[in-house]
């Protein structure tokens, strides 16, 4: 995925009154497409938003040997990164 195909994918799953993701759209996502935009998220080192990762158990094994092993929150969602996305959320975290 390109990040103009990411970035026209997300444009359309966010919220227009609260430019905001919606968990709403992002559930209805169909697997293969989740999966598309956590591999783009997981291939830049940016934290994945839970939503966004689909169940496969393979899959989660797979984020847990890329590094994703720790939970952060902020005010809206909860997120999934690696050791060096703590300083994003400050303190707000804790390992699997």
């Amino acid at each position: 995925m390109k990040k103009r195909e990411f970035n026209k994918i997300t444009k359309e799953l966010l919220n227009k009154k609260t430019g905001l993701f919606s968990v709403e759209k992002i559930t209805s996502l169909e697997l293969d497409m989740k999966k598309e935009l956590c591999n783009y998220l997981v291939k830049n080192r940016h934290p994945v938003i839970l939503e966004f990762i689909p169940i496969y158990k393979d899959y989660i094994d797979w984020l847990s040997a890329m590094g994703y092993l720790y939970y952060y929150k902020n005010n809206f969602f909860t997120f999934l990164g690696t050791s060096e996305h703590s300083k994003l959320f400050k303190g707000n975290n804790h390992a699997i």
